[in-house]
């Protein structure tokens, strides 16, 4: 008979057989445990064994979520303390999620101006121009308010966060918003609205203090109820959209963890909030916009042609409404998770009260813009809008004073000021901006584009002289006095090109050859005869792409990958060489070559050196950087390389240094600049001068010599620097910026006097490419 230790040990299951063991075995086992003493070292042998494993486990996850995370490190907290900090008696500090939005920008400014500490997140999505809320970060950042990038469903970041700070607020406005996007892609309302919501709720029931909760549900949740004005005492049962649902799911989801968890939750449903910074898939954003560029705009009606109404509530007063709900919101009840006693659970109405037709507010825009609007009237499909929106607010007024301002008349008017100065309109006139739109994001479209756009063969320079007059012999050569045209000699149309200052799409070859990526694929156009051509085109889960760079042979081209590959294509064959692997655990953003070395950088912080020519291609790893590198120089020589990073950080790696056994590989690290560092470029005629440009909240560009790593001279330009070139033949600088002038400003150096500034762009200049220098005779173009 089995022991009954033997029994428990390997126990017989039904219907499975049992394992035969010999007696030899067993003399063994009880040989092994005869002793107490003997059990006894077993027992300690096995759990320092178990402990050594779990140690190795924790180094090897903290070890994984470090170099993973685009976030944490000493200065990161640092900052993230520094825009947490009250300077106010009796303030509170506020973490704001979707701070980059329309409302949680204004949210923050109102906070922060009044003396609260407030920390952001967001994810910078591409639901509309994520440039757009890049420029919302700016201002903030020069308020003192840091966001930082990551998603509210990351729940290791929340985490982090509020072990960095001891939130009293949370003032959740993070969300999948529209109506009708939910009709293409359902699944981000639940990810964003229902996700993202429980793993917020998760942190902050485990928080210590609990944090008290105001949040941003919509007045959409009233969906096809019949009662006017809508009171919160209404039924919200029947919503007419997924966005509705995914908030009256938000709803009850904070419902129950009030009830359970003692968490502090005031919900708003706000209605129809418009203003300055406000969302382009918005009625009246795309109104404006189409009024101005004289295109069609189309309006809904409901049943028997009755016109739409909305109650538009002006941002200033959803602002007010939000600061009253955080400064009345009452505490938080929990501890460890555990409920301590009741706590408070409101919603309120945000509204204006007063709803207005859709043909009214394009009546009042057209007054505003000076320009008639070309209607379209249509019956409303039926995409989940309701005809009819209309806000009861005694409940948020009697609570804590709700009193919204500004009508519509005075609200629209404060915003086409703002839209006319942020897109650059000169007294009304549009400068032809290209908004993308979402039907015409498709390959097919981008190919036509591309295709008819370079049909043409740039025109050549015109001459200064006549031919028959430039052989008279002179006293005194007098060079001509050079024209710099104000507008462009061609406009090409490029409705996929992934606008993020992080990448690097953008390149001109030497054999004359443009590459550019949009989204999935790389076009090339050749500037000798005008042709385009398809290079490739990567699958959804390799790509987008977020790199190109022409070898010095001009014929092969690596690309860069969203998966962290490197390719390397035959441009004239079509054909891909190889692939490189293992360089990187993310998206590789900037490529450099230095004869057959490709030095590539990524999201991951790292620098890698790939000898092209060998099937164990990485030779070099530089560590350098603690987020993303979005910017990589070699010097004309091959023996410096310049990178730029995410953390403001801009190291300069000397050959013989990094391949050495320096326990730091750089040779210089230059930390001047407060922000991103992408735009670079070497020096022509001084091998050792490198400029420099900063993002949004430097906006500087600096000079270095890279011998002694001094800095020679900083220039505030007023706006990101996205891109930096020297001219070949002249002592000139040619940078591009982003917001908020968007221009290209060419620089005399060393004066740094501006020589010329074009302003034509309307959005921001990302990338810059220069052509190469085929024939003394002619210009170079940029």
């Amino acid at each position: 008979m089995p022991s009954a230790l033997e029994d428990e040990l390997f126990p017989s299951t039904p219907g499975k057989f049992k394992i035969e063991r010999s007696h030899g075995m067993n003399r063994q086992f009880h040989r092994c445990f005869a002793s107490t003493s003997t059990m006894f070292l077993w027992a300690l042998f096995l759990i320092a064994l178990t402990a050594s494993y779990l140690s190795f486990q924790s180094f090897v996850d903290s070890g994984s979520r470090y170099f993973s995370a685009s976030w944490g490190g000493i200065q990161w907290e640092k900052q993230v303390r520094n825009s947490a900090q009250i300077h106010r008696s009796g303030g509170m500090s506020v973490l704001v999620t979707g701070a980059a939005g329309f409302v949680g920008t204004h949210v923050s400014l109102a906070l922060k101006k009044r003396g609260d500490g407030v920390v952001g997140i967001d994810n910078f999505n591409s639901y509309y121009d994520p440039s757009l809320k890049k420029a919302r970060r700016s201002l903030l950042k020069s308020h003192g308010v840091f966001i930082v990038e990551g998603d509210i469903n990351d729940n290791r970041l929340l985490d982090k966060l509020f072990d960095t700070v001891a939130f009293t607020h949370v003032m959740h406005l993070a969300a999948q918003a529209g109506v009708r996007y939910a009709m293409e892609n359902p699944h981000s309302y639940v990810h964003s609205n229902i996700a993202g919501l429980v793993t917020l709720l998760e942190v902050c029931k485990t928080a210590n203090p609990q944090p008290s909760i105001v949040w941003a549900s919509s007045s959409s949740v009233y969906g096809l109820n019949d009662n006017v004005p809508f009171s919160e005492s209404d039924r919200t049962d029947q919503p007419a959209s997924l966005y509705a649902a995914t908030k009256k799911a938000g709803e009850e989801i904070t419902h129950t963890y009030n009830h359970i968890y003692g968490l502090s939750v005031t919900g708003l449903r706000f209605f129809t909030v418009y203003g300055p910074w406000g969302r382009p898939d918005m009625a009246y954003f795309s109104f404006t916009r189409n009024i101005l560029q004289g295109k069609p705009i189309t309006i809904y009606r409901g049943k028997n042609r009755v016109d739409l109404a909305r109650d538009f509530t002006y941002i200033d007063d959803i602002v007010k409404g939000c600061l009253g709900s955080l400064d009345t919101s009452g505490k938080s009840t929990g501890s460890g998770g555990k409920k301590r006693g009741p706590a408070p659970y409101r919603i309120f109405n945000l509204g204006n009260t007063s709803p207005v037709t859709v043909p009214t507010l394009v009546s009042i825009l057209e007054r505003h813009l000076k320009m008639k609007a070309k209607k379209n009237f249509v019956d409303m499909p039926g995409n989940g809008d309701v005809p009819f929106t209309h806000a009861n607010i005694s409940l948020a007024r009697r609570e804590f004073g709700y009193k919204p301002t500004t009508d519509l008349q005075t609200g629209l008017r404060k915003f086409v000021r703002w839209y006319l100065s942020y897109y650059g309109y000169n007294h009304g006139k549009p400068l032809d901006r290209f908004i993308p739109n979402r039907s015409a994001m498709d390959f097919d479209f981008a190919h036509f584009m591309l295709t008819e756009a370079f049909k043409n063969k740039p025109p050549g320079p015109v001459e200064l002289l006549p031919r028959e007059f430039s052989s008279l012999p002179q006293d005194k050569q007098a060079k001509p006095r050079r024209h710099i045209p104000q507008t462009s000699e061609r406009t090409l149309d490029a409705p996929d090109l992934v606008d993020d200052y992080y990448l690097n799409l953008l390149d001109w070859g030497s054999c004359n050859v443009i590459a550019i990526a949009l989204a999935n694929t790389v076009y090339l156009w050749d500037a000798t005869n005008g042709s385009t051509s398809e290079v490739a085109t990567f699958e959804d889960e390799v790509g987008p792409v977020t790199s190109v760079s022409w070898a010095p042979d001009g014929r092969h081209i690596a690309i860069g990958l969203d998966n962290s590959e490197v390719q390397l294509w035959d441009s004239t064959a079509n054909k891909r060489l190889r692939t490189l692997r293992g360089c990187h655990r993310s998206r590789v953003g900037s490529i450099a070559w230095n004869n057959h070395i490709l030095t590539t950088g990524g999201m991951d912080g790292c620098i890698v050196n790939n000898d092209v020519r060998v099937r164990s291609h990485i030779v070099e790893t530089y560590r350098g950087h603690k987020q993303e590198v979005c910017g990589l120089k070699w010097s004309a020589s091959g023996q410096q390389l310049a990178s730029g990073g995410n953390d403001n950080l801009l190291p300069i790696w000397d050959r013989s240094v990094a391949s050495s056994n320096s326990p730091t590989q750089w040779l210089h690290r230059l930390e001047d600049h407060t922000a991103a560092v992408k735009a670079l470029a070497w020096c022509p005629f001084q091998g050792n001068l490198l400029a420099s440009g900063g993002g949004g909240g430097d906006r500087c560009i600096k000079f270095w010599n890279t011998h002694t790593g001094a800095c020679l001279n900083s220039v505030d330009t007023g706006s990101h620097v996205c891109a930096l070139l020297w001219n070949k033949n002249e002592r000139e600088l040619l940078s591009s910026h982003g917001f908020t002038q968007n221009q290209l400003t060419l620089w005399k150096y060393p004066s740094m006097a501006k020589v010329a500034e074009l302003t034509g762009h309307t959005s921001r200049v990302l990338y810059m490419a220069q052509s190469p220098v085929l024939d003394p005779a002619h210009n170079e173009e940029t």
